[in-house]
């Protein structure tokens, strides 16, 4: 079982990587070409990516493509982050519909745009804005893991 854990914790370890890479260069290409407002929604859905978990879902699609004969590690870890891309997405949308305040430990997507909009004195309902900015946040993750899952099959 030793082996087993070992693993799992070496693709995790790995996945962990390449998502820091990706948020590090999404979050620049998001600060490059919006203003800062409008890129609460992305930082929303990087830290909801960046939060950790067991990364299962990951791992098993890293260990999938090798299984079925894949090569590239490169292609190995975009697929892997692209699962957990739909992962976090899936997560945000289930907080708002259970009206959850925290996941991991930390507030939820929308609480944390609820709070940027209070923090900011931005006007009308805080918890309607946060609720609409976590949709787009993980719509943004949506699009983001479907435009890569569309790059690895040959873009």
């Amino acid at each position: 079982m030793g082996n087993f854990e070992s693993i799992l914790s070496e693709h995790r370890v790995r996945i962990e990587n390449r998502i820091t890479e990706y948020a590090t260069d999404f979050e620049l290409r998001m600060r490059t070409e919006y203003p800062t407002n409008s890129i609460e929604p992305d930082r929303a859905f990087i830290d909801m990516l960046q939060r950790g978990g067991k990364r299962l879902r990951g791992i098993v699609a890293a260990m999938s493509y090798r299984h079925h004969g894949g090569d590239d590690e490169s292609v190995e870890l975009d697929l892997a982050l692209t699962v957990e891309m739909y992962h976090a997405y899936i997560l945000m949308a289930d907080d708002i519909q259970d009206r959850s305040s925290k996941r991991r430990g930390k507030p939820t997507a929308h609480e944390l745009l609820r709070t940027h909009h209070e923090e900011n004195e931005l006007l009308r309902d805080s918890g309607h804005y946060g609720v609409s900015m976590a949709i787009d946040s993980f719509l943004t993750a949506s699009h983001e893991a479907s435009n890569l899952i569309i790059c690895l099959m040959g873009c």
